[in-house]
């Protein structure tokens, strides 16, 4: 019934005759479809602290050591706590990692940070509201913070199938020589909630106790260029046996902020890195259709006939919005066992809430046989989620609402009767934009 309220806005609308102007009842569609983004132009963080500095509003001071690296984490609100460290060389600056050299990244629900040891730039991945991942790098040589954005570069690994064909982030698992060369992929696929445990990780440094082996701390003793058939022998590698570090071996830590990669960090990163890109795609599918309503539009100047859009593009909104939640809702999730990380992450983490009346947030972890308590994402509250336009939101809103509402949902073995109630209570008092559009798809 809601879809057909869907069908009836976009077909509702008085016929143009031909060379008549789009009237506002036209006007209106598309306003109910796509709010003002035709008007509005939302900055990713990085973009926003670019106009701070150049105004003078903003300086960034150079660390001796780290340099640029602590001042920008500090200004893009990037917490010291989310560090993980990897040691394969799948970076743009793979001639400074290894595993005596790892790669350090951060994170916050926005903006992703690389610093390589010695490396001569930063690398930041920042979600832009409007146009999925930016990407852009800081010169470490220099004396003043210089962000240059990056148009081509990175977009040849983080624009492909492993991010959906949209610019996004994504986690991958290898099996690297001694040196951190890649020998081949522990997972085909890039990991997140439905990698099993066991493939998650190769090529990164893991801080924590866990009850089900990953693949993380290993790397072959060999180098990829002694083999005859790199592929071949990764597959002889034993990637089990470098589980339960709770301290770090290979390389001197103090050289980091943090001396942890923590794997309660690496869990919640593998999530949200695939949701970020679920959300990329709505959007895109959200602005082809917007163009095909101003051909649309333009088309019924000469013919006269209805604007809408045609049921091809009404479909693919459909999928994309199904598989967004689907990631947003842990689709088919892999147990992850039980899990301990390190206290500095998960306190940090847990705070940032919102909580709803009874102290209850979807950042509250279990680590008992599944990643939250209430599995659903908690980029529901980001920038890049709000950011969505009501075409592809009040589809989410309302199909989150059917789902969490439903008893037989299979493919979403964490759903329990008791975490669907407990979601929606908790989006009742924090999520104000879930509750009307609920209301707005019960009225129709």
């Amino acid at each position: 019934m809601r879809r057909a309220g869907i069908f009836l806005i976009l077909f509702g609308f008085p016929a143009l005759s031909a060379g008549q102007e789009p009237s506002d009842d036209v006007s209106q569609l598309r306003r109910t479809l796509y709010g003002e983004a035709d008007t509005v132009d939302t900055l990713d963080p990085v973009a926003r602290l670019v106009q701070a500095s150049e105004s003078g509003r903003l300086a960034l001071p150079k660390h001796p050591e780290w340099g640029f690296l602590p001042a920008v984490l500090e200004a893009l609100d990037v917490p010291v706590e989310s560090q993980m460290l990897v040691f394969s060389q799948t970076s743009l600056q793979v001639d400074y990692i290894a595993p005596w050299s790892p790669r350090a990244l951060y994170f916050n629900d926005d903006v992703y940070v690389g610093y390589t040891m010695l490396g001569p730039v930063l690398e930041i991945a920042s979600v832009d509201p409007d146009g999925g991942s930016v990407f852009y790098t800081v010169e470490q040589a220099g004396d003043e913070v210089e962000f240059q954005r990056d148009e081509r570069t990175c977009q040849g690994c983080h624009s492909a199938a492993f991010t959906r064909q949209v610019p996004g982030v994504f986690m991958r698992s290898f099996v690297v020589d001694e040196k951190g060369y890649t020998l081949g992929p522990v997972a085909e696929r890039a990991t997140d909630d439905r990698t099993p445990m066991e493939d998650r990780w190769g090529g990164w440094y893991v801080t924590g106790r866990h009850s089900l082996p990953h693949a993380g701390n290993v790397h072959a003793d060999v180098s990829l260029f002694d083999l005859d058939d790199p592929y071949g022998y990764a597959e002889t590698v034993d990637m089990s046996v470098g589980g339960n570090v709770t301290e770090l071996e290979g390389f001197d830590a103090t050289l980091y902020l943090s001396a942890e990669s923590d794997i309660v960090a690496l869990m919640v990163h593998g999530h949200q890195t695939q949701v970020h890109n679920l959300i990329t795609r709505a959007a895109e599918a959200a602005e082809e259709a917007r163009r095909e309503l101003v051909f649309a539009e333009l088309a019924a100047r000469r013919t006269g006939e209805p604007v809408a859009l045609s049921s091809e593009t009404i479909g693919d909104l459909d999928r994309a919005t199904d598989m967004l939640l689907q990631g947003m809702l842990f689709y088919k999730a892999e147990p992850t066992g039980v899990v301990e990380g390190g206290e500095a992450f998960r306190t940090m983490f847990e705070s940032l809430g919102p909580k709803d009346s009874k102290g209850r947030s979807l950042r509250d972890l279990s680590l008992d046989g599944r990643l939250f308590r209430y599995p659903l994402s908690f980029l529901i509250y980001s920038e890049a989620w709000d950011a969505l336009p009501p075409v592809i939101l009040d589809r989410a809103y309302q199909r989150l609402d059917e789902l969490l509402r439903r008893d037989d949902l299979p493919n979403y073995p964490l759903l329990d009767a008791e975490a669907r109630s407990a979601i929606l209570e908790i989006l009742a008092e924090t999520k104000p934009d879930f509750v009307a559009a609920v209301e707005r798809g019960a009225s129709r």
